[in-house]
């Protein structure tokens, strides 16, 4: 009979253990993720704010190029750093552009905005293929989900502005991520995020959008 209570008593304290283990667990998981949607769109707002002060309204006074600004060198972007924004005005989105680190799957770059895939183009009139920039669904790229053929895109690349107007939205598998880029005879901006828009779904598809250079200007 006593050994039957110890026994109990073991088996008991196991299954305590091991309760207590998967509440830690969770409880570091579940914070990890809360403190990831609250540090992240904080981190994305003020990279945003920076970039601009530096690229956006200070760059032009009066209508024309402030001398005191370097002239930008494209050639000479640094991974993880930002160089530029981009800004969607139909849904909502600005966020700073950073130049990506393929190694690390962009993952710094991603976590204060967007980043520009370096093997890919960046946007000039002459351009003979595309910019690309991908995004996280669960963050500003997430506004993606509603836009809409015919909205326009600006791109700020060192105070220079581009404005594309989108062509067309599609979804591919991630294994067909190749199929769309590296294959354009103009200069074209895609845009990449995760699909489904769920955060809780496996992101096994691309969403993808495409759009055309209108114009192009420095103030």
């Amino acid at each position: 009979m006593k050994k039957e209570k110890k026994k109990k008593s073991i088996f008991n304290k196991i299954i305590d253990i091991i309760i207590i283990v998967l509440l830690i667990f969770i409880l570091l998981y579940f914070g990890n993720i809360g403190y990831k949607y609250y540090k992240i769109p904080r981190q994305e707002a003020q990279a945003l704010s920076d970039i601009k002060g530096m690229y956006g309204n200070e760059w032009c006074v009066n209508g024309e190029v402030n001398s005191s600004k370097v002239t930008p060198d494209v050639s000479k972007l640094v991974i993880n750093e930002a160089f530029g924004y981009i800004e969607v005005p139909s849904v909502g989105i600005g966020a700073a552009i950073y130049e990506g680190d393929k190694a690390d799957d962009y993952a710094e770059a991603m976590s204060s905005g967007v980043a520009h895939n370096p093997a890919s183009s960046l946007p000039t009139i002459n351009g003979d293929f595309e910019t690309i920039i991908t995004g996280h669904r669960d963050f500003e790229f997430g506004k993606l989900e509603t836009i809409q053929q015919g909205a326009d895109i600006i791109l700020n690349i060192q105070g220079e502005i581009y404005v594309y107007r989108v062509t067309s939205t599609e979804i591919i598998h991630e294994t067909e991520v190749e199929k769309v880029i590296y294959n354009s005879a103009k200069d074209e901006l895609v845009l990449f995020t995760c699909y489904p828009f769920s955060v809780f779904a496996p992101a096994n598809d691309r969403f993808v959008v495409k759009a055309e250079l209108i114009s192009t200007s420095t103030c």
